[in-house]
């Protein structure tokens, strides 16, 4: 009960009311002062002299325990380091494989436009890449002001028909 009465104001600042009809202390102020060994946070400066005698003796096994999860969160460290390499070099990858992607549809569409014959501003339609099935319509009539006679007109060839037709 002497402890008690020595850390009161401790005890107070913990939690603990101490009124004249009796002391309530709860657990938590206990631990929290350090009256309960074994629970919750120890500085050295509470701590007892069996328990610094007892440190010399144990510190060899916390080292050489300390020094094996050194080692083993060493080892982690390198195996995320090489997961993370790998994931790097898989995204490069596909980087370019995505680029090539890009540049072969770019090229495709190009091809596109010039077997087709529209430039890059005509939307291409259904009827343009099916010119049989388009409704005839009336060409206006020539003018009689007009003297020169207008050139016949082919219909305009695609590109590989132009260069390997003779």
């Amino acid at each position: 009960m002497s402890t008690l009465r020595r850390r009161r104001a401790e005890l107070e600042e913990a939690g603990a009311t101490i009124t004249s009809t009796g002391w309530q202390v709860p657990m938590t102020a206990l631990i929290a002062v350090g009256l309960i060994h074994g629970e919750g946070f120890h500085t050295a400066s509470q701590a007892g002299p069996s328990t610094r005698a007892a440190q010399p003796s144990e510190e060899p096994e916390n080292t050489g325990r300390l020094l094996e999860r050194v080692r083993e969160l060493e080892a982690e460290v390198q195996e995320w380091r090489r997961r993370a390499e790998v994931a790097e070099a898989r995204a490069e990858e596909r980087r370019r494989a995505l680029d090539a992607l890009q540049i072969a549809n770019e090229t495709e569409r190009m091809a596109l436009r010039m077997l087709t014959g529209q430039s890059s501003h005509t939307p291409q339609t259904h009827t343009a890449l099916e010119p049989a099935h388009r409704a005839p319509v009336a060409e206006p009539e020539a003018s009689p002001e007009s003297a020169t006679p207008a050139p016949s007109q082919e219909p305009r060839r695609g590109f590989f028909s132009r260069i390997f037709s003779a």
